[in-house]
């Protein structure tokens, strides 16, 4: 499954998942910091960081959609439900690929680190 989602290699997955976790780390950072300072809810930040650096491409992978322009090929009424369903699949599922992918990323990172030791 990981190397699906996010490269063959180790060291591929390494560079993948690299700059999705400090993207992450970053939003999370920004959101908790505007929720305090301006004391409106800013998690609509992190939501959009979580739909677009793992979501949208762990459902690429996962359904093999090469392009958006193929749910929309057939019949437009029916490409746009379609795309509604998969834009919600990939923010519910970016969040559970945003928990794996930083969970993977620490690990190879503590095996990595072993490695060179």
């Amino acid at each position: 499954m990981f190397t699906r989602l996010f490269g063959e290699t180790d060291e591929q997955q390494i560079n993948y998942l690299q700059t999705r976790v400090i993207i992450t780390l970053f939003s999370i950072v920004a959101s908790i910091l505007l929720t305090v300072f301006i004391g409106s809810s800013a998690t609509g930040i992190f939501a959009l960081v979580m739909l677009f650096a793992w979501g949208w491409g762990a459902v690429k992978a996962l359904f093999g959609v090469a392009s958006i322009g193929i749910i929309f090929s057939g019949n437009i009424f029916i490409g746009s439900a379609i795309f509604v369903f998969y834009v919600l699949f990939a923010y519910f599922s970016g969040i559970i690929f945003a928990v794996i992918g930083i969970a993977r990323y620490v690990y190879l990172m503590i095996r990595h680190a072993k490695e060179r030791a």
